[in-house]
């Protein structure tokens, strides 16, 4: 929908009865998701012109709607079967779905589900309390503190690993990820030589043994503790002298020290929530 529109043209584009149609989207215009004319006509609001004009915004929505919405009416009974589970398929989402996976192993066999995903973790990324600036800024590199080599674990398309690339230009990165992640990436030309991507699971030792630091953002929000000591270990053996290890991750704040929007944004990624029922918190 581009114009303004009837209800009645709607009802026949979509198939649907007009009297339907018309309770749905003034629904939706209560929560300022289209608008109403004086003279009955439905348009776009500011929020419903976002879903056409920004991809980012229709792939978080198609997946937090197909996976992870209906996930919410079994957290009750997630919570009372496995209670304190520490194991990624023992969650909601787990009992949704008739595999009985975890989250990561259900887009891992779904490279369409997969890609949205890594989408729709990118647009979040977009938020102010995620902006690779601040990390930009944190790290406090100068020409001679900079790093030569780079891994950045888990870096899904290498959106992180290539804004600090053309921050730091002496600086060469890998991007290791699941591989229908890999496989749908691609190096930016101006960073060809310097960036490359790599297959690695984080449960299997690291295999790059030569790198100055090995970064992990938004990684360990997803896992329970077991599962984050796991990953530290398997680098363990790859660690030369002098190697780091930076981890940039939400740090939960005391309740009531922020603003409401940015502490719920925050406990939103909460670890041992996030995959039961992320939307809910």
């Amino acid at each position: 929908m581009s114009e303004d529109a009837s209800y009645e043209r709607l009802a026949q584009e979509c198939d649907v009865p007009a009297d339907d149609i018309r309770r749905i989207l003034r629904l939706a215009a209560a929560f300022h998701i289209f608008e109403e004319t004086p003279n009955g006509l439905i348009r776009h609001s500011a929020a419903s012109r976002c879903m056409v004009n920004i991809p980012g915004v229709n792939d978080w929505i198609g997946h937090f709607c197909n996976e992870i919405w209906p996930s919410s009416c079994k957290t009750v009974e997630a919570l009372s079967r496995w209670k304190a589970s520490d194991e990624p398929d023992e969650t909601a989402f787990a009992l949704t779905n008739i595999s009985n996976q975890s989250l990561f192993k259900f887009l891992q066999e779904r490279p369409t589900n997969a890609e949205r995903f890594t989408r729709c973790m990118k647009f979040l990324q977009n938020a102010p309390e995620f902006s690779v600036f601040h990390l930009l800024k944190d790290l406090q590199w100068g020409a001679e503190s900079c790093p030569k080599r780079l891994v950045d674990i888990g870096g899904a398309d290498g959106s992180i690993a290539t804004a600090i690339l053309r921050n730091f230009p002496s600086m060469n990165a890998v991007v290791q990820d699941q591989p229908n992640v890999v496989e749908a990436a691609s190096v930016p030309k101006d960073l060809e030589g310097r960036l490359r991507f790599m297959s690695h699971d984080i449960f299997s030792q690291q295999p790059v043994k030569d790198a100055d630091v090995y970064f992990l953002r938004s990684t360990f929000h997803d896992w329970s503790d077991k599962y984050c000591i796991a990953i530290l270990r398997n680098l363990i053996p790859a660690l030369k002298e002098g190697a780091k290890v930076i981890i940039n991750d939400v740090c939960m704040p005391s309740p009531n020290l922020l603003p409401s929007s940015q502490e719920q944004l925050l406990r939103l990624v909460h670890p041992r929530l996030y995959i039961v029922w992320y939307w809910l918190t």
